[in-house]
């Protein structure tokens, strides 16, 4: 690893964190758009090192022009930023000879090295003799109502700072003129309440290993990462998984991750993400099953499916883990043989492995109809007082590539719900679980449930809009994005003909991790013209809608919704939807290319 010189802010490397003399001190910050890298930190040396050879070299006609810095500004440390400055001053008053800073102490320039720090940053902050987590929009302690900003610091919602949170023994929290807050064992309750990650993790008194999957991923629920493939990478080190570094896979990721995950750890908890009920079909009925859903699937998409999952633990008999392992050993985990079946049958735990068709399960199960099977997964919720078992609901999919091996979703949706409903709340005593007042049939079942969806097509109303001359609306690849990033997913396109002049209405229809809708609607208006061919000005409706899309778009107000009449051809449309503000702003400009007839739609989606 690369550390900098408290002394000097000067490069050095060391084969290994444990081989740095005296231990080094380590940086926690939010990045802002410009930071120092690595080439940027050696160019500076370099050019220090020069000024001094010139300094000593003999030269009248130099010293003549009083080109000579003085001695004092030869110190690599004092043309620094500020940020490394003030944290090289700061570790150098404490006693460290050494510090690491993620925005200079990686070569970002190498893959391997990239890769190398990516896979170790846990193992780098928790061998740290002390962490500096440096809180820019916090002021010093002052100040009145600074408990206020460092509530809602920056910090806090970043998705590399929870590990810089958990891995260090020794954390200091600074103010933005680098004075001391607090530490992380003293603000331990605060934490808690602002983070989720328990107090007593953050005081070392529990090992994270030993909170379950599902609420240490509840923790990154509401962090945010500037790169998607982030969201997995930065969680590597909390679940003591190393997996390769992709960046440019996407989402992809975040599935590789769990797929880590459940080869290593002996934790259903992995699947309990998602909503859950303690009425679903289990004493009686029937549910609507609507298969066409990307939350039907048994892999979460992002951390922010567990954002519900905070109360639910995994807990499973010792001697049960014991035989799972022993199981495992030596075995390949992508495959499933009868032998660890057998064994997981007798050590009652669930199985799961990666195999074309989805993913395998050996699980316990019983059926509430002939398409829906409520699996058992160890797992359990906290209600009250009360430890409530948890089931992953399950239904079977009509389209199975093979007949021979039943092909399930994790997933259905309830009559009253709006929300895609994938985990029942059982009773505490299976002998309490009816289905029409009949006792339960409870056994063990080999099954696969599909792990996640296909790579989307983009359909070709959006093609169009994209690559026709004279469409009333230009969509650039980018204007999405903002949605995409605010885990909105596009979920269809009402379809149009191949050349669309805009006086049919075009909707865009969003889903978002929470169960939502969103729709934007897209058109010209046909009502200030006689003329059948003469289309009006272009308009443009965003509606969110909590629990299902439409069955049809919304017609157009012409004194709310034409473009033409917003000031700057930009609009907000704010909403209150669970609980959460959030607004979408468009806004339109002429296309170049056809300046006349098209708009050019950008979007910037904001939750409060």
């Amino acid at each position: 690893m690369w550390l900098l010189s408290t002394d000097r802010a000067e490069l050095h490397y060391f084969s290994s964190p444990e081989d740095v003399p005296g231990g080094y001190a380590i940086l926690s910050h939010v990045w802002d758009k410009e930071e120092q890298t690595f080439r940027d930190i050696q160019k500076l040396r370099e050019d220090c090192a020069s000024a001094h050879a010139t300094i000593i070299a003999p030269s009248v006609t130099f010293f003549k022009r009083k080109r000579i810095p003085s001695r004092r500004n030869l110190n690599p440390r004092d043309h620094a930023s500020a940020k490394i400055r003030e944290s090289c001053i700061l570790a150098e008053r404490h006693g460290f000879k050494w510090i690491w800073n993620d925005t200079c102490c990686i070569d970002k320039a190498s893959s391997s090295d990239l890769s190398e720090a990516i896979n170790s940053m846990y193992r780098y902050y928790s061998l740290a003799e002390v962490c500096y987590a440096y809180l820019r929009d916090v002021p010093n302690k002052n100040n009145d109502g600074w408990e206020q900003h460092f509530r809602g610091s920056r910090w806090h919602k970043r998705g590399w700072t929870l590990q810089e949170l958990i891995a260090p023994d020794f954390l200091l929290f600074l103010s933005g003129d680098w004075s001391v807050l607090g530490t992380k064992t003293d603000l331990a309750d605060e934490l808690e309440v602002i983070t989720m990650v328990p107090a007593t993790v953050l005081r070392k008194e529990v090992e994270p290993s030993s909170i379950s999957v599902a609420q240490r991923m509840s923790w990154a629920a509401g962090r945010e990462t500037t790169r998607v493939e982030d969201e997995a990478y930065c969680l590597m080190g909390i679940f003591s998984i190393n997996i390769s570094t992709l960046y440019g896979e996407g989402r992809q990721a975040f599935y590789r991750l769990q797929e880590e995950i459940m080869k290593q750890l002996v934790d259903t908890s992995l699947v309990a993400w998602g909503y859950s009920t303690p009425s679903l079909s289990v004493n009686g009925g029937d549910s609507i099953l609507d298969h066409q859903d990307e939350n039907y699937h048994l892999l979460a998409h992002s951390p922010h499916a567990f954002h519900v999952s905070n109360a639910v633990s995994f807990s499973a008999p010792r001697s049960a883990i014991a035989a799972y392992k022993r199981s495992s050993a030596g075995s390949d985990h992508l495959r499933f043989g009868k032998a660890k079946a057998q064994a997981s049958s007798q050590a009652a735990i669930p199985t799961f492995s990666i195999t074309p068709f989805g993913i395998q399960a050996h699980i316990q199960a019983f059926k509430i109809n002939p398409r829906t099977l409520i699996a058992i997964l160890l797992c359990s919720v906290t209600e009250g007082r009360k430890d409530l078992p948890l089931g992953l609901v399950l239904t079977l999919c009509s389209d199975s590539p093979d007949p021979s091996r039943p092909l399930y979703h994790a997933g259905c949706k309830d009559k009253t719900s709006i929300h895609v409903l994938r985990l029942v709340r059982l009773p505490q005593s299976m002998e309490e679980v009816r289905v029409r007042g009949k006792p339960v049939s409870l056994k063990w079942r080999d099954i696969y449930i599909t792990h996640w969806p296909p790579p989307r097509t983009p359909s070709n109303p959006r093609i169009l809009l994209r690559s026709s001359l004279s469409g009333p609306f230009r969509i650039p690849k980018q204007a999405f994005q903002a949605l995409n990033r605010a885990k909105w997913t596009l979920q269809s396109v009402s379809r149009k003909p191949p050349v669309w002049k805009g006086s049919t209405p075009m909707g865009f229809t969003f889903r978002d991790v929470y169960g939502g809708y969103l729709v934007i609607t897209l058109g010209r208006c046909t009502k200030t013209s006689d003329r059948a061919d003469q289309l009006g000005p272009h308009w443009a409706i965003v509606k969110p809608y909590g629990d299902a899309p439409p069955a049809s778009l919304p017609e157009h107000d012409c004194l709310r919704d034409h473009i033409c009449d917003w000031r700057d051809r930009m609009k907000t449309f704010e909403s209150s939807y669970f609980s959460f503000q959030h607004s979408l702003t468009l806004s339109f400009s002429p296309c170049p290319i056809n300046p006349a007839d098209t708009l050019v739609v950008d979007m910037h989606y904001q939750e409060r």
